[in-house]
């Protein structure tokens, strides 16, 4: 009598491979269990695939039973769906970009961007109007240009400060235009940085010319009524 040797413990013998037979078996069943589309219950864009699709068979007669074409349509209305929400985004990102615009725009400050050589990157209307030339023309032109030599320190102390990344910087410098008429502005320097990377600065410009003048005619009243004061006071 032939003995078997004994079978160790959790010891299982080696699977076969599969032979031509089954290959083709499980060919013709695309789902079986083996390759079956993984549980979707939780998939929110799944549950409103096959509520569609269920609504377009109630209907159809003629729908197909068949459960790959089933899946292959769930896919296809899956993938529409995804589609009119990309749409629908891509709309609503236009319509807020073309909102900012027309504040960037329309706004009653001077926004500029500036490279990181001090050109000017990108320029509002108003801020070309304090600058007094057209768009085109000022572009890539040296923001320095535009700064009153009596103010070419202060822009300089700005604009380092900006390119090192210290805190916003702010203050008052004179500008002149292209025609050489002087405007008082407030200035805001910013740097752009994107991890860690300077891209360039920031600018806003505030028009204070009237306000200026109108400090200057209140402090020159102020002076005459000191003299007046002081003159009544002397008897004169």
């Amino acid at each position: 009598m032939t003995t078997r040797p004994p079978r160790k413990k959790g010891h299982r013998p080696a699977s076969k491979p599969p032979t031509a037979a089954s290959a083709a078996r499980h060919a013709e069943d695309p789902l079986s269990p083996a390759i079956q589309p993984a549980d979707d219950a939780h998939n929110p864009l799944r549950k409103t695939a096959e509520a569609q699709l269920a609504a377009s068979m109630r209907d159809d007669a003629n729908a197909p039973a068949d459960p790959v074409l089933h899946e292959l349509r769930v896919h296809q209305l899956e993938l529409e769906i995804q589609n009119e929400a990309l749409h629908e985004a891509q709309v609503i990102l236009e319509e807020s970009r073309d909102r900012y615009q027309d504040l960037y725009e329309m706004a009653p400050v001077g926004y500029l961007t500036l490279s990181v050589d001090g050109s000017i990157e990108e320029i509002n209307l108003y801020g070309a109007q304090l600058l007094q030339d057209h768009r085109p023309t000022l572009l890539h032109q040296q923001f320095a240009r535009y700064v009153a030599p009596a103010d070419q320190h202060t822009w300089h102390i700005f604009w380092q400060q900006a390119l090192q990344g210290h805190e916003v910087q702010n203050g008052e410098m004179d500008l002149i235009g292209r025609d050489g008429t002087v405007t008082t502005v407030r200035v805001r320097c910013a740097a752009i940085q994107v991890a860690g990377a300077l891209l360039g600065v920031r600018i806003a410009l505030s028009d204070i010319t009237d306000l200026k003048q109108a400090l200057a005619e209140l402090k020159a009243r102020g002076d005459r009524l000191q003299l007046a004061t002081e003159a009544s006071g002397l008897g004169l």
